[in-house]
């Protein structure tokens, strides 16, 4: 699978996205009472990124029958070769 050149925009887009997910996300565990209550939560967000991480690649991609674990496999696969590089 390849993955995309980064230049400046890309790594600031990925930046700003980052930082508000993390502030956001945060903004939530401070309210959980448990840790078990913060890793449901954290899970949750998790898996609603991943979903629109899947559909995107769906769409970018023209896949429309697929497994949503296999197409989301893809796309952790796709987020692990990223970061490596």
């Amino acid at each position: 699978m390849a993955t995309a050149p980064y230049g400046a925009l890309e790594r600031d887009l990925c930046r700003v996205a980052g930082d508000r997910c993390a502030a956001s996300l945060e903004s939530v565990l401070q309210l959980c009472e448990t840790p078990e209550q913060k890793l449901m939560v954290a899970m949750h967000a998790s898996q609603v990124l991943l979903a629109t991480c899947s559909g995107i690649y769906a769409a970018k991609n023209g896949i429309r029958d697929l497994d949503p674990v296999v197409l989301g496999q893809s796309v952790l696969q796709l987020m692990k070769e990223n970061r490596r590089g």
